[in-house]
């Protein structure tokens, strides 16, 4: 990961644990990383994925594969649009209740480092969220 990702995308404070799966990194960090995605798979100099490759990290629907499931998941990424993000807004949600949300109709990214959920955690989410995108809101409604 360290000369692949994250010292192409400066990621100064960037961890991964391959024994659990686990990133840690700093919200800024992970903001770079949100960077890369947001432009199709490139940043600055570096290009991480073809064209072809990034659509294959993006949500589709896992019926293509099996007809009885229903969800769309891409690799590390999921469809989390809502609370004010569009339809293709994607990313990946955490144990730790971290936010990372990509939306490319906005241009937008959503990022809050976490180490744990805590109390009221969905509303937490909901509310930061919404309060990222209510500016949109009320461009939309200009």
């Amino acid at each position: 990961f360290d000369a692949c990702l994250f010292q192409p995308l400066d990621m100064k404070h960037a961890f991964a644990d391959n024994t659990y799966g686990s990133l840690y990194a700093t919200a800024l960090d992970l903001a770079k990383l949100g960077q890369m995605l947001l432009q199709g798979g490139s940043y600055g100099e570096y290009v991480f994925f073809s064209p072809e490759n990034f659509q294959k990290i993006l949500p589709s629907a896992l019926s293509r594969i099996n007809p009885k499931l229903e969800r769309r998941w891409g690799i590390g990424t999921a469809p989390l649009n809502g609370h004010g993000l569009s339809e293709q807004a994607f990313g990946h949600e955490a144990a730790s209740g971290a936010i990372f949300r990509i939306d490319p109709v906005h241009e937008l990214i959503i990022i809050s480092a976490r180490d744990r959920t805590g109390a009221n955690y969905e509303d937490y989410a909901a509310r930061l969220l919404e309060a990222c995108t209510a500016p949109l809101q009320r461009k939309g409604k200009n």
